[in-house]
């Protein structure tokens, strides 16, 4: 591990903390706005609110959430299961198959506050997080 210096260390772990903060209000409302959309299904105001906050999660921190979904595929799962990030924001999530969980069909999502990627079970009921952010 590499010495930061007490300052940068500091506003890293700021950095983190506010990041978190953000990434979990963007995608909860990606939520409330996929909420809506199931009722309205044509609005175009309530799409491009979509897109556009679809865009500013990717453009700011899709790296770093893909980084850690491929990190879960790459323990669990087929590298080449890896969808587009915001198929994993919805409230399905993408299914998988994997044999090391006790449900062999589930499906990953990733969750806000606390800010995880979990996998649940599709057919019975079954749910572990598999990564939370500190």
């Amino acid at each position: 591990m590499v010495y930061m210096g007490d300052v940068h260390l500091y506003q890293y772990i700021t950095l983190t903390i506010m990041d978190t903060a953000k990434i979990n209000r963007l995608i909860m409302q990606l939520k409330l706005i996929n909420q809506h959309m199931a009722y309205s299904k044509n609005d175009p105001l309530l799409m491009e609110s979509f897109i556009e906050l679809v865009t500013e999660l990717k453009v700011h921190y899709g790296s770093y959430l893909m980084d850690k979904l491929f990190d879960i595929y790459d323990d669990y799962f087929d590298d080449s299961q890896l969808c587009a990030l915001e198929a994993y924001l919805t409230e399905d999530g993408v299914e998988v198959e994997g044999d090391e969980f006790e449900v062999p069909h589930s499906r990953i999502c990733i969750r806000p506050f606390p800010l995880r990627i979990e996998i649940e079970g599709v057919e019975r009921s079954f749910k572990k997080v598999l990564w939370e952010a500190a």
